[in-house]
């Protein structure tokens, strides 16, 4: 393909591509003032009669020989060969036949502008070109190479760039409104402030691309995937990512509504505040079964998200946690499985089918987070951090706590039946008339733990951690038949251990050390007898046998407060001062 440049007739300036093709034995031509045709040589011959040099100039131009010719360009459209018909852009043939352009100037020519529209230049591997002066309107770049092109701030809406090579393009502030980008590559692309409304990006490749502050409502993102791609301040409105792969996406700032991320691996995503920017903002937002391991939604309120068709994936170990803290959110984005969350500071609304599924927290971040008066059955809280946790008038029936963190978390009036405290850390713990027949204590740290009025009929506090129960209160517990083998309660600072008021029928103190305790008003067995136990958590009185209180006066000292309120070393006398009654009821 050669090009020419000459003028009409007129005086105007023009351009002539011509190529000769030898199996065809077709000249094909092209010029700024006309279709592309295709002649052959005597449609030359014929259109040109005496003017055989147009023909040696063709083959001159086929053969690579310098062409000279008396013959005018001005006789060439004088003569018709060409037409003054829609302008159009030079060369379209001979990039599509070589799947290239390096270098090409599609500024105007005769004062017109070049006419790319409805051009197809699928494939193309275009160099540095400047395509700002040309009409793109409806041209096909589909597998094109242009990430090192220029474009105008709207040539690009609506264009099929479907597989086309963009990474690293410079896109800031175009329209691409409509644009058609699936599949394409856009690694490493700047798409700041730039408009994607209702684009199409389909299983395009992400990685590293910035569309901070674009404008993306009704975008389709789906089966993209990319790591580290930032929609800082963007609005993603309607739009769609359902299946996509966005590690370590960063949303700061981006406006979520009515979005999907239905299937989407969004893991280590960011959507809290960060370097300035506020928290995203989510109303309907979709994350049925999305991957949101060591996703941080810090600050972010999400009362409004959908509630999902499957729960989001959430992180499986400590190193992975799904960070909620200081977020708002409901228990139905979260599902049944909330293990290895961090949802410190966190407000989590429990909703009304909360308790038709049995939680499981392991190792969850939940301090002071509130369950009062909800229903967990088998709950699992394994290794869970709940300090200063709600679970007041909770059935927890069975639960289990075991590694639990629980500093100061109040249980009062909680249905604790069968639940597994084993190694938890319950220092300053409220299980105040609460029904705790059947719990495990092992190794747990009861420290200055209150148990008042607590039913604790049967259970063992034998294996406590250090068999110290330090500023205890289980003043008008039920402690019938409580085992306190070896158990030892030191007075800490002010605070003494206290069993004042407390039915002691059947406990057995063996080897205890009670020198420091109160004792006042506690009741002991001297034989075999039963009591009947109410409770508010029990719909009828519950019957329990007991034996004879194994608790001798060298378990106390002169610290000790006896049961009939006088000092200590405490005599058997002493000791069963005070009638163990035929029913016990929590106050």
């Amino acid at each position: 393909m050669r090009r020419f440049e000459g003028k009409t007739g007129d005086g105007r300036r023009t351009l002539f591509l011509f190529e000769y093709d030898s199996q065809t034995q077709c000249v094909h031509v092209e010029s700024v003032l006309g279709p592309p045709q295709v002649l052959t040589l005597r449609d030359v011959a014929a259109r040109l009669p005496g003017h055989p040099d147009l023909v040696a100039l063709i083959y001159g131009l086929h053969e690579g020989e310098v062409a000279t010719s008396a013959w005018s360009w001005q006789d060439a459209i004088g003569a018709g060969l060409f037409s003054d018909a829609t302008i159009v852009a030079p060369g379209v043939s001979e990039m599509m036949r070589t799947r290239r352009c390096e270098r090409a100037d599609f500024s105007p020519l005769n004062g017109r502008v070049v006419d790319l529209r409805e051009a197809d230049l699928s494939g193309v591997a275009f160099g540095e070109i400047d395509f700002r002066p040309a009409l793109l309107d409806g041209a096909i770049f589909a597998y094109a190479i242009v990430n090192r092109c220029r474009f105008g701030p709207r040539q690009l809406a609506g264009l099929d760039l479907r597989h086309a090579l963009l990474a690293g393009a410079d896109l800031r502030g175009l329209d691409l409104s409509g644009a058609k980008l699936d599949g394409a590559v856009l690694t490493g692309a700047d798409l700041t402030g730039a408009v994607l409304r209702g684009c199409s990006l389909r299983d395009a490749r992400l990685d590293r691309v910035d569309f901070s502050q674009t404008d993306a409502t009704g975008s389709v993102f789906d089966g993209a995937r990319g790591i580290g791609t930032r929609f800082v301040r963007a609005t993603l409105t309607d739009a769609s990512f359902i299946g996509t792969r966005l590690g370590a996406a960063e949303f700061a700032g981006t406006t979520l509504i009515n979005t999907s991320f239905k299937d989407a691996i969004l893991a280590e995503a960011r959507f809290a505040a960060a370097g300035g920017v506020a928290a995203a903002r989510f109303d309907a937002v979709d994350f049925d079964n999305a991957d949101l391991r060591s996703a941080d939604f810090g600050g972010t309120v999400l009362t409004g998200c959908k509630v999902p068709a499957r729960p989001p994936r959430l992180g499986r170990d400590t190193d992975h946690r799904t960070r909620f803290v200081g977020a708002e959110l409901k228990s139905s984005l979260l599902g049944s499985d909330w293990s290895y969350i961090d949802a410190t500071d966190a407000a989590i609304t429990l909703d009304t089918r909360f308790d038709e599924t049995p939680l499981k927290a392991v190792e969850a971040i939940l301090p002071g987070i509130t369950f009062a008066g909800h229903t967990l059955l088998d709950a699992d809280f394994t290794g869970a951090e709940l300090q200063d946790a709600r679970f007041a008038r909770c059935v927890l029936r069975f639960a289990c706590f075991s590694g639990a963190i629980l500093p100061g978390a109040d249980f009062t009036g909680a249905n604790l039946e069968g639940a597994n405290f084993s190694d938890a850390d319950l220092r300053a713990a409220v299980f105040a008339r609460a029904w705790v027949f059947g719990a495990r204590f092992g190794d747990a740290m009861l420290v200055q733990a209150n148990f008042s009025s607590a039913m604790l009929a049967q259970v063992d506090f034998t294996g406590i951690m250090d068999r110290n129960m330090a500023g205890v209160s289980f003043a008008g517990a039920c402690l019938v038949s409580a085992l306190f083998n070896n158990v030892s309660a030191p007075r800490l600072g002010l605070a003494r251990t206290t069993f004042s008021g407390a039915c002691l029928a059947g406990a057995d103190f063996t080897r205890a050390v009670l020198t420091d305790v109160i004792l006042s008003g506690a009741q002991l067995s001297d034989r075999d007898g039963s009591i009947e136990v109410e409770h508010p958590q029990r719909p009828r009185p519950r019957r329990f046998n007991y034996t004879a209180t194994k608790l001798s006066p060298e378990a106390t000292g002169p610290e000790t407060t006896c049961p009939n309120g006088e000092g200590g070393q405490c005599s058997i006398t002493q000791l069963l001062s005070v009638k163990v009654p035929e029913r016990w009821t929590t106050s």
